[in-house]
Formats: structure tokens, C-alpha cells, sequence
């Protein structure tokens, strides 16, 4: 779901996000999910992107500093609900919980959770943020 934006936060920046956890070790990280993880995953970002709380950061972030605030909101969000399935919230964990959700694509109601949570991305990335 956000692999097309990894590239539009800075390497210090994603350190930034993440510096406050230790990440897990490398071979307890998770690669699969179940259609049931999955769905619970989706839903617990929505729920964390709804949240009066993030939205407002978010709707800040966008009219403050831009795409790469509103970027990295989203994968601070990510990152914590992930961590909670076994994932770690760096570049390749970023992507390997992707291909875990992808897998589920099939599902109808996974794919009605799945295609809500993109269209709140798109919603987010496409406010206007370079007008003064």
C-alpha cells in the first residue's frame, strides 16, 4: 500500500519515526498474514488514521510541510500497527507487509478494507499542499 511513497521520505527522517523502538530481530520477523490478520491490520490503520487525534496531525502536516509530513504520518501509523503482526517497520518490513496484505486482494471484503484504506491515502496526498 505504500511502497510507491517509500522513496519520498529521507533516510534521517524515517529514522526519526522509528529511533524511539528497538527493532525486533531479524528472524522473529512475520512475512505472511492470515486473511484475519490482514483484515485486522487494514482495519487497525483506518482506525488510527480516524482517529481525531492523527487526522488532525495529518490535515497539519499537510498544510504545513507538505506531501513528505503527510508521507511519514502515514508510516508512523503503519509502523506501529505492523510492529503488532511481527513486522518491522523499516524499509524491507514496509514491503514484505504489503506483499502480506496484497495476498488477501482476492477476498471481497478484505479487498472493500484494503481499497477503503488506499482511498484514505489518496484523500490525504491529494490536498492541496503547494498553494500559498
Amino acid at each position: 500500500i505504500n511502497a510507491e511513497y517509500m522513496g519520498v521520505l529521507s533516510e534521517g527522517r524515517k529514522q526519526q519515526m522509528f529511533a524511539a523502538k528497538p527493532l525486533p530481530s531479524f528472524e522473529n520477523k512475520q512475512t505472511r498474514l492470515t486473511l484475519e490478520e490482514a483484515s485486522q491490520a487494514v482495519q487497525g490503520i483506518l482506525n488510527e488514521l480516524n482517529s481525531p487525534e492523527v487526522s488532525s496531525k495529518i490535515e497539519s502536516a499537510s498544510g504545513e510541510a507538505g506531501v513528505e509530513m503527510v508521507v511519514a504520518c502515514f508510516f508512523e501509523v503503519q509502523g506501529h500497527v505492523m510492529e503488532r503482526f511481527g513486522f518491522v517497520p523499516n524499509d524491507q518490513g514496509f514491503q514484505e507487509f504489503e506483499e502480506a496484505l496484497k495476498e488477501h486482494e482476492g477476498n471481497p471484503s478484505f479487498a472493500i478494507l484494503s481499497d477503503t484504506l488506499k482511498r484514505k491515502y489518496r484523500q490525504y496526498l491529494s490536498m492541496d499542499t503547494t498553494s500559498s
